[in-house]
C-alpha cells in the first residue's frame, strides 16, 4: 500500500510543478553521461504509469504467493516499494 501512495504522490507532484518542466527534458542518459533520449516533457508521466504497473505485478505476486510462502510474498512487496522510490530517483535525476 506504501507503495501505491509513493506513486500517487509523484503523480501529483508531476502534475503540481508541470508548468515549470522544460519543453524538452532527457528521459536517458547512456553509460557516459550523456543524453541519448530527449522527449516532450508529457513523456515524464510514463514513469508513475510504469511504477503502478510493476506495484500491481508485485502485489498480485504477493496475494498468491501469500499462503504458500510468507517471505516471499513481504519480499515482492518490499520490492515494489523499492522501485517506487527508485523511479522517483530518476525522475528527480531527470527534472533537476
Amino acid at each position: 500500500m506504501v507503495g501505491l501512495l509513493v506513486d500517487g504522490a509523484f503523480a501529483l507532484y508531476l502534475w503540481r510543478q508541470f508548468e515549470t518542466f522544460p519543453e524538452l527534458i532527457t528521459l536517458h542518459y547512456n553509460a557516459f553521461g550523456e543524453a541519448d533520449l530527449i522527449a516532450a516533457k508529457t513523456e515524464i508521466y510514463k514513469l508513475p504509469l510504469i511504477g503502478a504497473v510493476i506495484w500491481g505485478a508485485n502485489t498480485a505476486i504477493a496475494v498468491v504467493a501469500s499462503p504458500l510462502d510468507r517471505v516471499l510474498a513481504r519480499a515482492s512487496l518490499g520490492v515494489a516499494l523499492v522501485v517506487q522510490l527508485l523511479i522517483c530517483a530518476g525522475a528527480w535525476r531527470i527534472l533537476t
